[in-house]
C-alpha cells in the first residue's frame, strides 16, 4: 500500500492540527477578503479524494463548510480542486456531487497541479484568492509559486498557505552523503531543486547538519525551510508565518505550515486560528494516551477493572484541564512581560506590526484572548497603561507605558 493510500484511512493528529487551522483561517480570509466583490475562489492544489476511508472530512470538504458558512455574511467562496489521481479525482467529484450544497461553486480538475495554476488564476481574475499547498511530495516549482500565484497585483487579495514536509527535505537531504547519487536519487534532488528554485538548499542543509548527530537531519531540513521563506520574501514582498506540525508534543516537526501574506492584519487572525487548532491538537494527543491507558486497565482480569477505568479517566481529564490553566497562566505571563518591554522600547504604539514581539515564544500557542489578559493584569499592577477597550480589534490598540 502507497504512503498516501496509507495516510486516508484515518486522520492523524498532525492532520487533526492542519485541518483545524485551514477550516479556520479559510473563514477568516474569505471574511475579510471578501468584503468588496463579496465573491473569493478557493484553489485547493494537491485537494485528494475528499473524505478520509473512515469518514472524517478532508481539506476539499472543510472547504465546502467554509462556503456554506460565509455564503450567510454575504460571500460567495468558489471552490478549485485539482487533483492528480484520477481515481482520487473521481471520488472527489462524487463525495462534492453528493454533499454540496444548494448554491455551491464548485470544479475538480484531475491532472497535475501545475498544468492547473493559470487555469485557476483565470477564474480567479481579480478577486481575491487563497491557495491551499499541501502535496505528498514536493509542492509547486518555485516560480509557479513566486512569478504566478504570489504575482497577482496588490489590488487582488492574495494568500498562499503551503505545507512543507520537512520530514521529506530530511529524507532527500540524507542522500547528499551518499556521495555520487544513483539516478533514481538524481532525480528526487532534482525534484527538491525545482521547488526550492534552486540548488542553494544542498549547502545549506549540509552546512546546517554539524556532527550529523541524532536530529541533525530535521534541524538542517528547518534551516533550510528558514531560508526558503526568506527568499520568497525577498522575491515577492510576501511576509510569512510558519506554523510547525509535529506528530507529538516534543518530537521534531513534520511539516512547517506556511502563510504567505501581504496584510499586516493576517498574522493576528491566523496565530489565533493555529492557537485554537493547536489546542485541538494537544486534546486529539492527550486522548490517544488516555484511551491506550483506558484499554489497558479495562483489560485487566479482576473485579476492578472496570471501576479502575473510569476512575482513571476522571482523575486524568481534571490533570488535563488543571495542566491546560497552568499553561494559559504561562503565556499570560510571557506576553505581560513582553508587552511591557515592547512599550518601554517604542514608546505608545498600535500592536499591530508586532505579533511576534507580543507573543514571543508563545506564538501559536496564545491567542488574542491571553494578550488582553496579561495586558489588563499589567495595567493592573501599573506596568501598563490602562488597554482601550472601546477598540475593537486588539492589534489597533495603542500600547504604552503609564504616564508619569
Amino acid at each position: 500500500m502507497a504512503s498516501n493510500d496509507e495516510f486516508f484511512q484515518r486522520p492523524q493528529a498532525a492532520a487533526v492540527l492542519k485541518h483545524g487551522v485551514l477550516r479556520r483561517y479559510s473563514t477568516v480570509f474569505a471574511t475579510m477578503a471578501g468584503t468588496r466583490t463579496g465573491r473569493v475562489v478557493y484553489f485547493d492544489a494537491f485537494a485528494g479524494q475528499g473524505r478520509y476511508d473512515d469518514g472524517s472530512p478532508g481539506s476539499p470538504l472543510l472547504a465546502m463548510r467554509t462556503a456554506a458558512t460565509t455564503a450567510g455574511w454575504g460571500r460567495q467562496v468558489e471552490c478549485l480542486f485539482a487533483e492528480a489521481d484520477p481515481a482520487k479525482a473521481a471520488l472527489l467529484g462524487s463525495a462534492l456531487a453528493a454533499e454540496a450544497p444548494e448554491g455551491f461553486r464548485y470544479q475538480v480538475w484531475p491532472g497535475d497541479a501545475a498544468t492547473h495554476v493559470d487555469r485557476a488564476l483565470g477564474v480567479a481574475g481579480n478577486d481575491p484568492m487563497l491557495t491551499f499547498l499541501d502535496p505528498f511530495g514536493t509542492a509547486l516549482d518555485y516560480s509557479s509559486l513566486t512569478d504566478k500565484l504570489l504575482r497577482r497585483p496588490s489590488s487582488s487579495p492574495t494568500e498562499v498557505l503551503l505545507n512543507l514536509n520537512l520530514e521529506m527535505v530530511s529524507r532527500i537531504g540524507g542522500i547528499l552523503d551518499s556521495g555520487a547519487p544513483r539516478p533514481h536519487d538524481a532525480k528526487t534532488l532534482a525534484r527538491l531543486d525545482a521547488f526550492f528554485g534552486d540548488q542553494w538548499w544542498r549547502q545549506v542543509f549540509s552546512d546546517s547538519r554539524g556532527d550529523r548527530g541524532p536530529g541533525s537531519a530535521a534541524q538542517a531540513a528547518q534551516a533550510v525551510a528558514a531560508e526558503f521563506v526568506r527568499r520568497v520574501k525577498a522575491a515577492t514582498g510576501f511576509g510569512y508565518f510558519g506554523v510547525p506540525v509535529r506528530r507529538r508534543p516534543g518530537h521534531h516537526p513534520l511539516f512547517l505550515l506556511i502563510l504567505f501574506t501581504r496584510v499586516p492584519v493576517a498574522p493576528w487572525r491566523f496565530n489565533d486560528a493555529v492557537s485554537q487548532a493547536n489546542a485541538d491538537w494537544r486534546e486529539h494527543c492527550w486522548r490517544q494516551d488516555l484511551d491506550r491507558t483506558i484499554s489497558e486497565l479495562s483489560a485487566e482480569p479482576d473485579l476492578f477493572g472496570e471501576w479502575t477505568a473510569q476512575h482513571a479517566q476522571e482523575s486524568e481529564h481534571e490533570a488535563w484541564l488543571r495542566q491546560q490553566r497552568e499553561l494559559e497562566q504561562q503565556w499570560q505571563d510571557d506576553i505581560g512581560r513582553n508587552l511591557v518591554a515592547l512599550a518601554a522600547a517604542k514608546g505608545p504604539d498600535r500592536l499591530l506590526h508586532h505579533v511576534r514581539a507580543v507573543y514571543g515564544t508563545c506564538l501559536g500557542s496564545a491567542r488574542e484572548k491571553h494578550v488582553r489578559a496579561a495586558w489588563d493584569a499589567r495595567a493592573a499592577a501599573g506596568e501598563l497603561a490602562p488597554r482601550d477597550k472601546s477598540v475593537k480589534h486588539l492589534e489597533q490598540a495603542v500600547l504604552a507605558l503609564p504616564q508619569a
